[in-house]
C-alpha cells in the first residue's frame, strides 16, 4: 500500500453562534486516510461538512479537537515559516473560477505571484515557467497577458488549476471544480484533472455532490452526512452495492437520463429531523440518519452505530451494513414502519 498522504484522527470542528448560544458541529469525529497518488471523492449533500473538512486539511480552519497529519506533520501546530512551507504541499482549486482570480491583474501575473511568494526558480526563469504551466492545462502561452474576463468559465478554471499546480503540490483538493461550468465543458476539465494526476502523481481529493463526476475521476469514495463519515469504499463496490441507506439515497437521487426523473425508490427523502448538527441533548445518541431512513428501528434511536469494517477497506456506519453490502434486504417489518 502507498504511503499515507493525509490522516485525520477524531477530527472535530465547531462554530459558536454569534450570540453565544448553541454550537454548530460541522465536522464530528472524522477519521480518514488518503494515500499518496490516489484519487478520492468526498460526497454528501450541502451543509454536511465537506468544505469545512477540506479547509481544515489545508490549515485554513483550526480544528476544535482531534488532529490533521499530512505526511506525519501535524497541520494544526504549524505557524509562520513552517505554515508557508506547508502550503506548497497541498493546494486548493475553488468552485468558482470567476471569484478565485483577481480581475485586475493578467492571469500570467496571478500564476507568477505564486512562484514569487514561494521563491521558486530564478526570477528570469519564471515567465517561461508560467508559459509551461499554461501549456500543461491546454492554454496558449500568450494567454498570460490577458485578463480573467477575457476567458470562458472553463478556461478560467484551467488557469486556476495551473496556478494551484505552480508549487508542484503533493495533494490537490478540488472543491466542486466543475459545478459552476457549462455541461459542455465539464468533461474537458475533468479529463484534464485526470490526465494531470496521472502525469504528476499527486493525491486528489475531489469534493462533489455529483456522483457521476466522482465515478469518472475517483478510485475511492467517502460519504459524509451531518458532519460524520457514514460510508467509504472503492467506487465500483460502493456504487454497485451501497452499505448505508444514505448512500443508497444519494445514488437513487441521480436523474435517470431516459425519464428525466430522479430514481427515488425507497423513501429516503425529506429534510433531516430529530438529530441536528447543533449541539443539544435532544437525540444526541441516536443515528443521525434514523429520522430519514425507511429501515430505521428502535436500536437506531438508542445508539449511533460506529464505522464497521466490512472487508477490503470498506466501512459503513449502519446496523444493516452487512445485509446491504451483500445485496440483501434487512429482515423485519416493511420499510418506513419501524419508528
Amino acid at each position: 500500500m502507498s504511503a499515507l498522504a493525509v490522516e485525520t484522527r477524531d477530527l472535530t470542528v465547531e462554530f459558536a453562534a454569534r450570540d453565544g448560544g448553541a454550537t454548530l458541529r460541522a465536522v464530528d469525529g472524522v477519521d480518514l486516510a488518503l494515500y499518496s497518488g490516489e484519487s478520492v471523492g468526498l460526497v454528501g449533500e450541502s451543509g454536511c461538512g465537506k468544505t469545512t473538512l477540506a479547509r481544515t486539511l489545508l490549515g485554513l480552519q483550526r480544528p476544535t479537537s482531534g488532529s490533521v497529519h499530512v505526511s506525519s506533520e501535524d497541520v494544526s501546530r504549524l505557524e509562520g515559516t513552517a505554515l508557508k512551507k506547508f502550503r506548497r504541499r497541498i493546494q486548493l482549486v475553488f468552485q468558482n473560477p470567476v471569484g478565485s482570480l483577481n480581475p485586475r491583474i493578467p492571469v500570467g501575473t496571478a500564476i507568477r505571484e505564486v512562484l514569487d511568494v514561494h521563491g521558486l526558480g530564478a526570477s528570469s526563469e519564471r515567465p517561461a515557467r508560467v508559459a509551461d504551466l499554461l501549456t500543461d492545462v491546454g492554454m496558449a502561452p500568450d494567454a498570460a497577458d490577458r485578463f480573467p474576463h477575457e476567458f470562458s468559465g472553463g478556461q478560467r478554471q484551467r488557469i486556476a488549476i495551473a496556478r494551484a499546480l505552480a508549487v508542484e503540490p503533493e495533494i490537490l483538493i478540488a472543491d466542486e471544480p466543475v459545478s459552476a461550468l457549462d455541461v459542455s465543458v465539464q468533461a474537458q476539465v475533468l479529463t484534464l484533472l485526470r490526465d494531470l494526476r496521472e502525469k504528476r502523481k499527486f493525491t486528489l481529493l475531489l469534493i462533489s455532490h455529483d456522483l457521476a463526476v466522482v465515478r469518472y475521476l475517483c478510485e475511492r469514495v467517502i460519504v459524509m452526512f451531518m458532519g460524520r463519515v457514514v460510508e467509504m469504499g472503492t467506487v465500483d463496490v460502493l456504487y454497485d452495492r451501497p452499505a448505508h441507506p444514505y448512500t443508497t439515497a444519494l445514488l437513487e437521487a441521480v436523474p435517470d437520463i431516459e425519464s428525466g426523473l430522479a430514481l427515488r425508490r425507497d423513501g429516503h427523502v425529506g429534510m433531516a429531523q430529530g438529530r441536528s448538527p447543533i449541539r443539544t441533548p435532544i437525540a444526541e445518541d441516536c443515528c443521525r440518519y434514523a429520522f430519514r431512513c425507511s429501515r430505521a428501528e428502535a436500536r437506531c434511536l438508542d445508539a449511533e452505530p460506529g464505522l464497521e469494517e466490512l472487508g477490503g477497506g470498506r466501512l459503513s456506519a449502519c446496523y444493516f451494513a452487512r445485509e446491504l453490502a451483500s445485496g440483501g434486504a434487512p429482515t423485519g417489518t416493511a420499510p418506513g414502519s419501524r419508528v
